[in-house]
C-alpha cells in the first residue's frame, strides 16, 4: 500500500471521529455555560430569598412585602447595564417575574399552630422575658423565627440544552415543577430565616 493511500485512509478515518465527535464536544461546551448561569442564578436567589425574609420581618410577615424584597434580590438577574435607566428597567422586569406564577414562597415557619395560638397576631415585645409556648412547646421566640422558602423557576437560555435537561429533570416532578419544565425554566429552591422585627400579623 503506497504511503499517499495510507495518509488518505488515516485523514478519512480521523474526519469520521471528528464527525463523531463533534456534537458530543458541542453539547458539553453549551452544557457548561448553561449550568454556570444557573450557578450565578442560584446564588443569586439565595441572596434574593434573605432580601424577601428580611422584607418579612419588617412588615409584619406580609406576602406583598416579602415578594418586594425577593424582586430587589432578582434584580441583578435582569440588569444588563450600569446606567440608571437600564437598572429601573431591571427591577420593573424582576418585579414581575416576582408576582408570576413561575415564583412561590412558602412560610415554614411561624407555623399554623402557632399563628392560632397567638390568634393570627404573634407579639414581639418582651421576648427576653416571655416564657409563653404553644400547645406544642413552642416558644414565642421562637414563634418570631421568620423561615421561608423561594421557589424559582429559572429560564434555561441555552439552546438544545435546556430541552435536554428540562427532559431529564421531568421523572417525577411535582405540579410546580412540571409546569417550570414545560416552559423550559429549571425549578431552584432557597431558604432564608430572619428574626421577626414587628409582630406577625400578615392579615391585618
Amino acid at each position: 500500500m503506497s504511503r499517499r493511500r495510507a495518509g488518505s485512509m488515516q485523514s478519512g478515518q480521523s474526519m469520521s471521529e471528528f464527525v463523531v465527535i463533534l456534537p458530543v464536544l458541542l453539547l458539553l461546551a453549551l452544557g457548561a455555560v448553561q449550568f454556570g448561569l444557573l450557578y450565578q442564578a442560584k446564588a443569586t436567589l439565595n441572596l434574593a430569598a434573605f432580601e424577601a425574609a428580611r422584607a418579612g420581618a419588617l412588615n409584619h410577615g406580609r406576602m406583598d412585602a416579602m415578594r418586594g424584597g425577593l424582586a430587589n434580590g432578582l434584580r441583578p438577574l435582569f440588569t444588563y447595564g450600569p446606567d440608571a435607566k437600564q437598572v429601573i428597567e431591571g427591577f420593573h422586569a424582576a418585579k414581575a417575574e416576582a408576582a408570576s406564577s413561575f415564583v412561590a414562597i412558602e412560610i415554614i415557619n411561624p407555623d399554623p399552630e402557632s399563628v392560632r395560638y397567638w390568634h393570627g397576631n404573634i407579639p414581639n415585645v418582651n421576648l427576653r422575658y416571655s416564657i409563653e409556648r404553644t400547645p406544642r412547646g413552642l416558644s414565642i421566640q421562637d414563634a418570631n423565627l421568620l423561615k421561608i422558602e423561594v421557589s424559582y423557576c429559572h429560564p434555561l437560555k441555552v439552546a438544545f440544552v435546556n430541552r435536554s435537561i428540562a427532559t431529564l429533570m421531568g421523572f417525577g416532578a411535582g405540579k410546580f415543577e412540571e409546569r417550570c419544565l414545560k416552559a423550559l425554566r429549571l425549578p431552584l429552591k432557597a431558604q432564608a430565616v430572619v428574626r421577626m422585627q414587628t409582630n406577625y400579623c400578615p392579615a391585618c
